[in-house]
């Protein structure tokens, strides 16, 4: 039976084209080289020669035209190919002397069976008794023929149950191998889709992904691609990096160790690598997994201040009260205390208080904080603007250097003041005086490798002890007793919210700066 698709019986039919036009050529060629003497024709020759060469031009016709066949029509047209191959062997069994039957007897055979494997039952059937019909006809036929030119017809009749025979064999043969050929190829579509549907979750992780074999890179994913920031235009790395190089040798020595972060160039992000072997039959992989360890942490916070927020939110209420009161007792204490020694401790349990309430405050705004909209942003003329309003309260200390006056961005407004407010108020705190007066500086440049704007914060105080700077963004660190310990955390925060990154950085001593790189608008 034809199957659904014409590429999946193309390569039979054009194989039984070619045999077909070799056995009309052949048998062409066979008679004229030996004439009379031969065998074939010498009943008919004219017949022979006749049908012959009909054979010789419709079989260059078939292999040349049957590939233009409409699909519809697909099947009728081989019906007919096979038929007329069934006419002109009974032509030529019936045109050849007697003892030619036997070798004529296979072209037979093979027409049979190959009209079976690409027609199927019943149409195969049909080319069968087609073939017996003129057998049996011509054997028929023969007997007024004298002796020696007969037809023995029990010969006749046997190979005729013999075709017969052939076309049910090769329909079951031909049908066991088209299920074994939809078995096969459900597989590999399933198989396909599997793969398609890896590749498909593969891209959309988020995490980094790269597959080695040694320290070569066969594969890695879009998660990959944004980690090490690779244009794959340009083409995949060809090796493993070499910034994971030494987290690569260090897990080969010993898996069981935990591998320290890696800190990317080109946007300071720190990724925490995990590898993993995989066994193939054929080699041995490494998948290696970048995760962002920043983000995990921030998740982990995220999860604690809700926690919290929600905790502060349901005892505000009781703690505030409280704190009220103990305030406003101090206030009317402190209207009759006598002596410093009371002032002052009225004067610690005011502050304290206040701070208390403070710390309420922060976590119960990040606990309920909104998405406000982005606004496009001149940055360089609103820098001056801010350093304006600044200096009029802190008497000119800081400085403004704009190197790239056509910078714009997307920020909210407000939360770009309250983190300038903060970023430049700590600053303060831990600057020493320059020459021109200035403590703080605002730098803002443009990062030709990124495409991006970035402001520093930079003031001339000593730099943060290294095994300090990990935490500085976590919220409740503070190396200072009056401090919270959210303000900075509050920044990064009100950065990522926009679209920003808010990182630390320092340039040897007495020069450190806090720096905000912008999202490219």
């Amino acid at each position: 039976m034809i199957n659904k698709t014409r590429a999946t019986t193309t390569t039979l039919l054009n194989i039984y084209g070619v045999y077909r036009l070799l056995v009309a050529v052949s048998l062409a060629l066979i008679f004229w080289l030996n004439g009379s003497e031969g065998m074939l024709g010498q009943r008919a020759p004219s017949l022979f020669i006749q049908a012959s060469s009909t054979y010789v031009v419709l079989a260059l016709i078939a292999i040349r035209y049957w590939q233009r066949v409409a699909n519809e029509w697909l099947r009728q047209a081989l019906f007919a190919g096979f038929l007329f191959d069934t006419i002109f062997l009974v032509i030529a069994l019936h045109s050849s002397a007697v003892s030619g039957v036997t070798a004529l007897s296979l072209l037979c055979v093979i027409t049979v069976a190959s009209a079976t494997m690409v027609l199927g039952n019943p149409l195969a059937l049909v080319v069968a008794s087609l073939f017996v019909l003129g057998l049996l006809t011509d054997g028929l036929v023969s007997q007024g023929y004298p002796s020696e030119e007969r037809i023995d017809l029990y010969s006749s009749g046997l190979f005729s149950a013999f075709l017969m025979l052939t076309a049910v064999v090769v329909d079951r043969f031909a049908l066991n191998l088209r299920l074994a050929e939809q078995q096969v190829a459900k597989s590999s579509r399933e198989k396909a889709a599997a793969e398609k549907l890896n590749q498909l979750i593969l891209q959309q992780l988020n995490t980094g992904v790269i597959l080695l074999e040694g320290d070569e890179v066969r594969a890695l994913n879009r998660g990959a691609e944004r980690a090490l920031n690779i244009d794959m235009s340009k083409g995949q790395p060809k090796r493993l990096p070499q910034m994971f190089q030494q987290q690569y040798l260090q897990w080969k020595s010993n898996p069981e160790l935990p591998l320290p972060t890696v800190t990317t160039q080109h946007d300071h992000h720190e990724l925490h690598l995990q590898f993993k072997n995989v066994n193939s039959d054929d080699a041995q992989y490494t998948m290696v997994f970048l995760e962002n360890a920043r983000k995990a942490s921030q998740q982990a916070q995220q999860l604690k201040l809700a926690s919290l927020g929600r905790l502060t939110a349901s005892i505000a209420h009781e703690i505030r009260n409280p704190l009220a009161a103990i305030k406003h007792a101090a206030e009317l204490l402190d209207e009759t205390a006598d002596g410093d020694e009371d002032k002052r401790l009225l004067e610690i349990i005011a502050h304290q208080s206040r701070r208390m309430n403070q710390i309420i405050e922060n976590i119960q705004s990040l606990s309920r904080r909104q998405t406000t909209p982005m606004q496009t942003i001149q940055l360089a003329e609103w820098l001056h603007s801010f350093c304006e309003q600044f200096n009029q309260l802190q008497q000119g200390v800081i400085k403004c250097q704009i190197e790239a006056q056509e910078a714009v961005i997307s920020f909210d407004p407000s939360q770009l003041q309250q983190v300038l407010d903060n970023l430049c108020n700590n600053a303060l705190r831990y600057t020493v005086t320059q020459e021109d007066g200035h403590g703080v500086l605002l730098h803002l440049q443009h990062v030709e490798r990124l495409q991006r704007y970035a402001l520093a914060v930079v003031d001339y105080g000593e730099p943060v002890p290294d095994d300090q700077v990990p935490h500085l963004f976590e919220p409740f660190f503070t190396t200072e007793h009056k401090g919270t310990g959210l303000g900075l955390y509050i920044c990064r925060e009100l950065c990522l919210s926009n679209q920003a990154a808010l990182d630390y950085r320092h340039g040897g001593r007495r020069r450190k700066s806090f720096s905000i790189l912008f999202g490219k608008n």
